[in-house]
């Protein structure tokens, strides 16, 4: 969800959906405004939660829509 923030998808919405509104403004959407800091700080949360085992390997990939290569970032 890198291209729009929570009030730019709400507006979009409620545009669309005028008797959605009060629906609409309850939603966060969890966009991210960075795609690989987003995926390290979710393997770093997985990496320290107390039921993955601590030899667990945990890597974290993107994948490149553009090239449809895969890029591991973590």
């Amino acid at each position: 969800m890198l291209t729009f923030t929570n009030s730019q998808l709400q507006s979009k919405l409620k545009e669309a959906y005028p008797q959605a509104t009060k629906e609409v403004e309850a939603i966060d959407f969890l966009p991210f405004p960075n795609l690989e800091q987003s995926v390290k700080d979710d393997v770093e949360f997985l990496k320290n939660h107390p039921l993955v085992l601590d030899d667990t390997t945990i890597t974290g990939w993107v994948y490149e829509v553009e090239t449809g290569k895969v890029k591991q970032i973590v």
